[in-house]
């Protein structure tokens, strides 16, 4: 597992992003938005790369960024 917020899980992180052929993930956009890590970026570090976003709320929900609520 990766901690994001340290610097070089990050580095990791963008380093298997160059030779990944699919990245699958479950964050909030304005999250990865925070972090740097939008599609704009994932073109940069690999063009071929397909990224896979799995979001509770859908992209275009205008609840895309709201947190997850226990019952």
């Amino acid at each position: 597992m990766l901690d994001l917020k340290q610097a070089e899980h990050f580095a990791a992180l963008e380093k298997l992003l160059q030779t990944a052929d699919i990245f699958i993930y479950s964050v909030r956009p304005k999250a990865m938005a925070r972090m740097g890590l939008t599609p704009e970026r994932f073109a940069e570090l690999n063009p071929g790369m397909i990224s896979v976003s799995l979001v509770g709320y859908g992209e275009g929900a205008r609840t895309r960024d709201a947190r997850p609520t226990r019952t």
